[in-house]
């Protein structure tokens, strides 16, 4: 299992749901992850069928490896930090 993300490995961002738009500047202050605002005419949440704090994880060429919610992998958790350290790796060539 790879321990480590070099920055030209991994891409990182987050897709807040339309309906919490308000809650941007909180939500990205002082985070060095950017932050996608989804909207009603996109709908991504919908058409990913998204749940709250779902991480998707895409391979280079775009395509679905794999589908982890945090509540049910919490990271503080080795079993859960594992699981998504997992997910990302199978995504890496």
């Amino acid at each position: 299992m790879q321990t480590e993300y070099g920055t030209d490995d991994l891409v990182i961002f987050g897709v807040n749901h339309p309906e919490h738009s308000s809650s941007n500047d909180t939500m990205s202050d002082g985070n060095d992850i950017g932050l996608l605002q989804d909207d009603t005419a996109t709908d991504a949440w919908g058409l990913w069928t998204a749940e709250w704090r779902d991480i998707y994880v895409l391979d280079a060429d775009g395509a679905l490896v794999g589908v982890l919610n945090l509540t049910d992998n919490d990271l503080r958790d080795e079993a859960g930090d594992a699981a998504v350290r997992e997910l990302i790796d199978s995504a890496l060539p």
